[in-house]
Protein backbone atom coordinates (compact mmCIF):
# COMPACT_ATOMS: atom_id res chain seq x y z
CA UNK A 1 0.00 0.00 0.00
CA UNK A 2 1.49 3.70 -1.13
CA UNK A 3 2.14 6.17 1.40
CA UNK A 4 -0.57 9.16 1.29
CA UNK A 5 2.35 10.85 0.52
CA UNK A 6 3.09 9.48 -2.48
CA UNK A 7 -0.65 9.21 -3.60
CA UNK A 8 -0.98 12.74 -2.48
CA UNK A 9 1.62 13.74 -5.14
CA UNK A 10 0.45 11.34 -7.95
CA UNK A 11 -2.88 13.08 -7.86
CA UNK A 12 -1.21 16.52 -7.40
CA UNK A 13 0.95 15.19 -11.08
CA UNK A 14 -2.32 14.62 -12.56
CA UNK A 15 -4.22 17.69 -11.98
CA UNK A 16 -1.50 19.31 -12.83
CA UNK A 17 -0.62 17.63 -16.51
CA UNK A 18 -4.13 18.15 -16.58
CA UNK A 19 -3.90 21.85 -16.23
CA UNK A 20 -1.41 22.12 -18.73
CA UNK A 21 -3.14 20.47 -21.21
CA UNK A 22 -5.88 23.23 -20.53
CA UNK A 23 -3.89 25.66 -20.74
CA UNK A 24 -2.14 25.01 -23.92
CA UNK A 25 -5.83 24.76 -25.42
CA UNK A 26 -6.14 28.48 -23.89
CA UNK A 27 -3.12 29.31 -25.42
CA UNK A 28 -3.38 28.02 -29.49
CA UNK A 29 -7.62 29.47 -28.89
CA UNK A 30 -5.86 32.84 -27.91
CA UNK A 31 -4.03 32.78 -31.25
CA UNK A 32 -7.12 32.22 -32.88
CA UNK A 33 -8.84 35.22 -31.80
CA UNK A 34 -5.92 37.33 -32.07
CA UNK A 35 -5.91 36.20 -35.73
CA UNK A 36 -9.26 36.77 -36.29
CA UNK A 37 -8.89 40.29 -34.60
CA UNK A 38 -6.26 40.73 -36.84
CA UNK A 39 -7.98 39.71 -39.95
CA UNK A 40 -11.25 41.99 -39.29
Amino acid sequence: MPSPMLEFYYIYKKLFLSLQKSQKILTISEKHFLKVDTKV
